[in-house]
């Protein structure tokens, strides 16, 4: 028998199974309830106190099933688009760069739970580095930038679970997915 030759996994594919552990780890929190959501949760006054830990798991909790699950699909089709120009480094510079926008810029956010600004930010990074060669990255963009416009001007919404939604954090995703495009770009050399 003929061994089976492997080669490397895709970029696509990988992007998919770091989405799902994202999301088991998610559900994992989810289940501990609100004294782990507590703990981990984007909390401005525990920032200030050397909670450092929360600049980035507070990303990883969320208010309900719905509101993983809608997270999650939004992460999915950031994959299925984008899949394989995703980086782990973006998301990173995504969660930081959100961290930071409500940090200093929405002082009065007292706490944050969820990966929607990551996923905002996500979707402009994958969409950006696309655009060398698909033309689907400007409809993305342009869905992406009329969304936050119409954030901007309408009523705080809620979830589900009637807590309002921060989308500040939508606006300071897209930023960081934009600033994760000009740190991690590398433009492709040809040869003449």
């Amino acid at each position: 028998m003929q061994g089976v030759a492997h080669g490397p996994v895709p970029a696509r594919l990988k992007a998919l199974f770091a989405l799902l552990a994202v999301g088991v780890v998610c559900a994992g929190i989810l289940v501990g309830g609100d004294r782990v959501a507590h703990a981990l949760r984007y909390e401005r006054n525990a920032l200030l106190d050397g909670q450092l830990w929360r600049a980035l798991t507070g990303h990883l909790v969320h208010l309900s099933w719905r509101h993983l699950a809608f997270n999650m699909g939004l992460g999915t089709i950031a994959v299925a688009l984008f899949g394989r120009d995703l980086r782990w480094q973006a998301a990173l510079i995504c969660a930081l760069g959100v961290t930071a926008g409500l940090f200093l810029g929405s002082i009065r956010v007292g706490w944050y739970a969820g990966l929607s600004g990551v996923m905002y930010g996500i979707l402009v990074n994958g969409a950006l580095n696309a655009s060398r060669r698909q033309r689907l990255w400007l409809a993305v963009a342009g869905l992406v930038v009329a969304k936050l416009v119409v954030d901007e001007f309408r009523p705080t919404p809620h979830g589900a679970d009637g807590n309002a939604i921060i989308v500040d954090a939508h606006l300071y995703g897209a930023i960081a997915g934009a600033l994760a495009f000009a740190i991690l770009y590398r433009p492709r050399r040809t040869r003449l």
